[in-house]
């Protein structure tokens, strides 16, 4: 999955954030923490640092696996 992001990230970055919305809206990839890691790293790269935080949050909040992973990215 993080391969996946990364590809995407460097091909389509305008689009990237509605793309993030989309999966979540549709369920896809809510249980896996590297969703909510890329999606969080994208907005802290676009310099949205609170709503970085709130995805990360929101991974926590749905129980992301694995969760350590979200800990450690979360500040």
């Amino acid at each position: 999955m993080s391969v996946c992001f990364g590809f995407l990230q460097a091909k389509c970055n305008s689009d990237l954030h509605q793309f993030f919305e989309f999966l979540y809206n549709h369920g896809i990839g809510t249980q896996a923490a590297p969703l909510y890691v890329a999606w969080a790293r994208h907005l802290e790269a676009q310099g949205e640092r609170q709503h970085a935080n709130a995805v990360f949050r929101r991974g926590i909040q749905n129980q992301a696996e694995p969760r350590e992973l979200l800990q450690q990215q979360y500040r």
